[in-house]
């Protein structure tokens, strides 16, 4: 999720902010940001290092379609674990009750502590 919000936020700003000194200025602080909150908050980390790829690459093209791309394969990468992770509860995950033999303690051993002697 980290990595969608922040491709869309690159593609705002790619699109938005045509001034290469302003997004020059815009990539120091996302830099700062990005290995400044990675100890903090793994989440937050993501979100700013994808806008500082995408940022860094769209410098010397015209990077909106790179971005287009790259959320149509987060979505599409997403919707193939959905299916999976259905697939996985629907036909291997059966609700079946565990054995007797998982749910019962056994029986302490007393005779190795000594006690009955």
């Amino acid at each position: 999720m980290a990595t969608f919000l922040g491709a869309l936020l690159a593609d705002l700003l790619i699109v938005g902010v045509q001034s290469s000194l302003a997004i020059g200025l815009i990539l120091v602080a996302v830099t700062f940001l990005a290995f400044t909150v990675k100890e903090l908050n793994y989440v937050l980390h993501f979100f700013f290092l994808t806008n500082l790829i995408l940022l860094v690459v769209s410098i010397g093209t015209a990077g909106h379609a790179f971005v287009v791309w790259r959320i149509l394969a987060i979505l599409i990468g997403a919707g193939i674990v959905l299916v999976i992770t259905w697939l996985n509860q629907a036909l291997l995950v059966k609700n079946e009750p565990l054995p007797e033999a998982f749910t019962t303690r056994p029986a302490e051993d007393t005779s190795s502590t000594g006690e009955g002697k």
